[in-house]
């Protein structure tokens, strides 16, 4: 073959450009194809692991207000719109002895006092009817009384608050019960200390002052008598200064010891202060009745007592005044308590004054 010939084969072929510019933009189209997809699949994987998170985000916070709710001490309820308790949490047994099944089972009147139900029931029907006339919720907050397992009640402190759904429509009440027992029992024992005579848990003047005005005003409309009877103790000092403040403090807790055995669990027996009483008989026969249980309390106090070991002797000066006949209003009737007592004491002491009587040798 001659080199002609030979360069003839050698020399390139005609190149076709439509196919070479079709093969080229086919290679365009699937490179933009495959980055697309690339993206997409990114995007793809960033939204599942956001959903994976927000997923675990969720079961999280579920589980936080599980354990929120089962270890509280704070009850949290939930009731429909019959009022009937569809969720309750498990606290409510270490607050009342019942487990989560029995209390869901419970009415109204077995959840709590007959007292307290009423209170409840009133407030159900005033939200219920206040939602009904599509005015928002009233939130109620007070004090319920509910009875344990065990047989016992406990206080509580209710809060409520509506429920509503996505679209806003009130679904049923959320409420948070706490325990306050020993709030009440400090309170109670404040106001009791307020009330009463710390040494010998008597009424004080203020507890005595309030009762008798009730019972005035009761003897009034019931067309009734009452007494009053004021007690100061003879030779009570010198028992201070023989024995000292204890032993005087003993005497004066058996000496209210003494008359409250005398008088009627309807009658009222207070310490004034000191070594004065007072004594408040409701609805006497007559002023000899009344005398009778002033003879008996003056005979009781003359009684020896003993104390520590120490023998002691006293007595009292007792003045009596009756409602109507001596005073019209509390105030009236005790200032002259207190004068017929006096004149006891002036007539001699150890003795039971009437007033307006002349006293009587003891």
């Amino acid at each position: 073959m001659s080199l002609a010939g030979l360069l003839a084969q050698l020399k390139p072929a005609r190149i076709n450009w439509t196919w070479l510019s079709i093969a080229v933009s086919l290679l365009l189209v699937a490179w933009g194809i495959t980055l697309y997809t690339h993206r997409i699949n990114r995007r793809l994987d960033r939204a599942l692991a956001a959903s994976r998170e927000a997923e675990q985000a969720l079961r999280e916070s579920e589980e936080r207000h599980r354990l929120l709710a089962d270890n509280a001490s704070d009850v949290i309820w939930i009731v429909d719109l019959q009022g009937r308790c569809t969720y309750v949490s498990p606290s409510v047994e270490k607050l009342r002895g019942y487990s989560v099944a029995e209390v869901l089972g419970q009415s109204l009147d077995e959840a709590l006092t007959p007292e307290s139900a009423a209170i409840a029931r009133a407030a159900l029907a005033k939200a219920l009817a206040t939602v009904e006339q599509g005015l928002p919720f009233p939130k109620f907050r007070g004090e319920l009384e509910q009875p344990c397992k065990d047989g016992s009640t406990v206080w509580t402190e209710v809060t409520t608050s509506g429920m509503h759904n996505a679209a806003g429509e009130f679904i049923g009440i959320l409420g948070v019960s706490r325990d306050i027992g020993e709030r009440r029992r400090i309170e109670m024992q404040i106001r009791h200390l307020a009330r009463h005579d710390p040494l010998t848990e008597l009424p004080n003047r203020a507890l005595f002052v309030d009762r008798l005005q009730q019972a005035v005003a009761m003897a009034k409309r019931n067309r009734q008598q009452l007494a009053v009877l004021f007690i100061d103790l003879d030779r009570f000092k010198p028992v201070n200064d023989t024995y000292g403040h204890a032993v005087g403090d003993r005497l004066l807790q058996e000496v209210a010891r003494r008359m409250l055995a005398v008088v009627r669990q309807s009658d009222t027996v207070a310490r004034l202060g000191g070594d004065e009483f007072v004594v408040l008989l409701q609805e006497v026969a007559s002023a000899a009745s009344a005398r009778r249980v002033a003879d008996k309390l003056h005979a009781a106090l003359r009684q020896p007592f003993v104390i520590n070991g120490h023998p002691l002797q006293i007595s009292s000066c007792i003045g009596l005044a009756l409602y109507p006949e001596h005073g019209g209003d509390a105030l009236e009737l005790t200032k002259n308590a207190d004068s017929a007592m006096y004149q006891a004491k002036h007539a001699g002491r150890d003795r039971v004054c009437l007033f307006g009587a002349a006293p009587q040798e003891e």
